[in-house]
């Protein structure tokens, strides 16, 4: 069997396979390439997705983000959008029901 570590061999494939690592990862950092995800109730969302969160003082708009290069979710000054159907009151109902588009 050849010794390689007499020829220095060994070393500069050593030293090729770190650069080629070393470029594969500056490679994907410079294209933007990351699978950070949060989660929020079992499920996973993609960075820049909005979630209604529970917060102590109401419900919040919350924002994944990296923060120290980790997933976490920034609460917004923002509440939550929210629909209700309000209840009408009898006189807008009795006027609703006089008008002449109601009668045809």
């Amino acid at each position: 069997m050849v010794s390689l570590s007499g020829h220095g061999i060994a070393r500069t494939l050593l030293f090729a396979a770190l650069a080629l690592f070393a470029l594969a990862d500056w490679a994907a950092a410079e294209a933007g390439v990351s699978d950070c995800r949060c989660r929020y109730f079992g499920e996973y969302f993609k960075q820049g997705a909005t979630v209604c969160m529970a917060t102590p003082d109401g419900p919040k708009l919350a924002r994944c983000t990296m923060t120290l290069n980790n997933s976490s979710w920034k609460i917004t000054d923002q509440t939550c959008p929210v629909s209700r159907l309000w209840p009408l009151e009898r006189n807008t109902l009795l006027a609703c029901a006089k008008t002449p588009a109601a009668a045809s």
